[in-house]
């Protein structure tokens, strides 16, 4: 390749040969603008000209990559041609050598039309009778794709020439080849050598071999018809004729010759898509990024987005909600009398959905969309809204520790009926009619009283509830009235999520980070979770960062110390693991109809729900501690604990709530 290499020129700079062949270009265009004045084309140049300008920033669209929390690959998306930028430099010097060495020779020579590859190719065409040979440069063919289109007419070949000499002014040889090697078609749906090596050699293209970069070279005639997916025997005959053009160049030696003709044409099968999960956590990317950026611009800036994405916890995550609901679908048929067995394809009756965030960064780690999750479907923990039950109590809670209530004050467990608006009498009851009297508000909390929390809204007044509510993250509409307190108002799981993790943020609002930070396709980082960037005239904010403080921390902490004791003593009592704190509440609503446990962990909150999409009942005895708080409990140990010898995990403390907000001041 040295040989081809040394003839390289770098921006504008040109040596003695480089000079006579521009000024023969400028009499090439002076000779071609009359040219095509007489055509009548002479008014089109100026607009090429401002076209081939912007040509030295150009980047044709291009897959947007999305990577996990580890670097690795977990999606890839948008761009109407499949295509990854790469760079001249990081490619091994035989890829641009084979391309040059099969399409276009005398690329480092000629001035953008070679003259004599047109007379050689008219030549061909006679003897054969048809069009065998094309004699359009590398840079003609840049030309003809961006800029003058491929319509058959002699207008189109004037403007296209004029093009090339155009081109070569404006950019170097290496910028155009550049361009060239990743806008070129090579079959398959893959645009460019990156996007070719990967579908036919599972590859980056910084690895390419000379046999891999013949092979890629030879397709570009009829990239469909020479595909060595479609016909080995000639691919490896097409190959072999690059090679041996690389070899009459002193690109390679003649021993690399022998080696890599006696190779056969090596393929890989095509990639069956990303891993078979997280397809409920790949479509609320995809439409975080089209949110934030639209579909067009994402592509031309060839984004890459990191994530906090764990395909560990995804895993164990999509696991346990299948488990859940094929235990919960067997137990039914059991009472139905059906076979235990559920005929194959044939989807359980209920549903779920997991979340886990980190809430001290705000990325969100796993994402369970339902049973079954489907790539751009319904994602049901972040789309679907159902009742949330005793899970919204702290909300409530919330609220009365603002107003100054302390987890120690009592309040009355007792039946309770209500007139309400209708005329009618609401007699809210407790989970198993059981009432303790005068308890303190962590009590009540811990064994979710109803009575007690309805009385509590009473005092509290409903809209400071709503208002809680928001404030911590709920953006589904809800409604005013004392059933609210108790969770009859749907929510999706992530305003759920969004609230504990609020809370578990000592009151700064947690926003769900899907994109961790953005890279563009020259690798530079254009911004980080919560930083605003500039694309062009656009500003975009990336959500996440540190939050505005939306609850006061006294308020914040406290409510973890008494969703602690709910873990500790009462109805999340499964969920207790030394040595790490954990807090959290279960929900089940009427009739059993939706099972959920929300709760954190120092670093994460989890939130699971269970349920049906028709909103039936799950089945008798069935609450959100039996069915929702085993898999809350798997996803929080895969998500790790302390080491034998390491420092448990604790909350903070609570800190005492200002006298000024104390109740009754």
């Amino acid at each position: 390749m040295r040989s081809l290499a040394g003839r390289r020129i770098t921006g504008r700079t040109v040596g003695p040969g480089q000079r006579i062949a521009l000024a023969l270009a400028a009499l090439a265009l002076a000779t071609l603008a009359m040219v095509a004045g007489a055509a009548g084309l002479y008014d089109a140049l100026a607009p090429i000209d401002a076209q081939i300008v912007k040509l030295r920033d150009y980047r044709p669209p291009t897959t947007v990559e999305v990577l996990d929390r580890n670097g690795m690959p977990i999606d890839r998306f948008f761009a109407e041609e499949r295509r990854e930028w790469v760079k001249l430099e990081e490619l091994p010097p035989v890829v641009p050598a084979a391309f040059i060495a099969s399409e276009d020779r005398r690329f480092y020579s000629h001035v953008g039309v070679d003259l004599q590859s047109i007379l050689r190719a008219t030549v061909a065409n006679f003897r054969a009778g048809a069009l065998v040979e094309g004699g359009s440069t590398l840079t003609q063919q840049v030309v003809k794709n961006l800029v003058v289109g491929n319509e058959r007419t002699f207008g189109r070949k004037a403007r296209e020439a004029a093009g090339a000499l155009l081109l070569e002014w404006r950019l170097s040889k290496d910028e155009i080849l550049e361009l060239y090697l990743n806008l070129v078609y090579l079959g398959s749906g893959a645009y460019g050598v990156q996007e070719a090596s990967r579908e036919y050699f599972g590859l980056d293209a910084s690895a390419l071999g000379p046999a891999q970069a013949a092979t890629l070279a030879s397709l570009v005639p009829a990239p469909s018809a020479y595909s060595p997916q479609v016909d080995p025997d000639g691919a490896r005959a097409r190959r072999d004729r690059v090679l041996r053009e690389l070899a009459g160049v002193g690109a390679i030696d003649a021993d690399t010759l022998r080696t890599e003709l006696a190779d056969p044409v090596r393929l890989v099968s095509p990639p069956q898509g990303p891993s078979p999960f997280g397809d409920a956590f790949r479509t609320t990317v995809r439409r975080e990024v089209r949110r934030l950026f639209g579909g067009e611009r994402a592509s031309n800036l060839g984004l890459t987005v990191h994530t906090g994405f764990d395909p560990v916890v995804q895993a164990t995550a999509e696991r346990v909600i299948r488990d859940a609901l094929d235990t919960l679908d067997a137990k039914r048929r059991w009472q139905l009398g059906l076979k235990k067995q559920r005929p194959i394809g044939e989807p359980p009756f209920c549903e779920g959905a997991a979340i886990v965030l980190d809430h001290t960064t705000g990325d969100v780690v796993a994402l369970v969309g339902g049973y079954t999750d489907e790539l751009e479907g319904f994602v049901r923990a972040v789309q679907g809204r159902r009742q949330p039950g005793s899970a919204f109590k702290p909300i409530l809670y919330a609220a009365a520790l603002e107003k100054g209530w302390r987890q120690t004050d009592r309040i009355l467990d007792a039946p309770l009926a209500l007139r309400v608006e209708t005329g009618k009498w609401w007699t809210p009851e407790n989970h198993q009619e059981e009432y303790l009297g005068s308890i303190t508000l962590r009590t009540a909390l811990a064994i979710s009283s109803n009575t007690a929390a309805v009385r509590l809204a009473q005092d509290v007044g409903m809209e400071p509830v709503v208002a809680m509510a928001q404030r911590l993250g709920v953006e589904t509409p809800l409604r005013s009235d004392l059933s609210v307190s108790l969770g009859s108002s749907e929510v999706t799981p992530m305003d759920l999520a969004r609230a504990y993790a609020t809370v578990a943020r000592h009151g700064r609002r947690a926003e769900p980070v899907y994109i961790s930070s953005l890279v563009d396709m020259e690798g530079n980082v254009l911004g980080q979770a919560g930083d605003t960037i500039a694309l062009g005239s656009v500003e975009v904010r990336l959500p996440g960062g540190p939050g505005e403080l939306v609850v006061d921390r006294a308020v914040a902490d406290e409510l973890t110390d008494m969703l602690v004791a709910v873990v500790e003593r009462g109805t999340g009592r499964p969920a207790f693991r030394e040595p790490q704190d954990r807090a959290g509440k279960t929900g089940t609503t009427t009739e059993s109809r939706d099972a959920w446990f929300a709760g954190f962990t120092p670093q994460h909150t989890i939130v699971v729900w269970i349920g049906a999409d028709e909103s039936g009942p799950l089945g008798s005895s069935v609450t959100g501690a039996k069915v929702a708080l085993p898999a809350w409990m798997e996803i929080a140990d895969a998500l790790g604990m302390p080491a034998e010898g390491e420092p448990p995990e604790r909350f903070a403390p609570p800190a005492l709530i200002p006298v000024t907000a104390r109740r009754g001041s």
